[in-house]
């Protein structure tokens, strides 16, 4: 199968990726009311990679399941 366009849809208009943000922050070890991000960019080496992968683990898992928002198709 040959694709033509893909489409990144970053901010939920198009799908809910149903990203589990609680077990992230959980997993992560920190308060929900700080930046995942700028937590991350906080670490250096070994740590630093830990974190990546357990976010980029949650990201494929919400990925997996999400699915369109109500009416995208029309």
């Amino acid at each position: 199968m040959k694709y033509s366009t893909v489409i990144f849809d970053m901010d939920g208009t198009l799908v809910d990726s149903k990203i589990n943000f609680p077990a992230i922050y959980e997993a992560l070890g920190i308060d929900s009311q700080r930046s995942i991000v700028e937590y991350v960019n906080t670490l250096s080496g070994v740590e630093q990679e830990k974190a990546r992968e357990i976010v980029h683990f949650y990201e494929e898992e919400g990925a997996k399941n999400s699915s369109p928002i109500p009416g995208v198709h029309s």
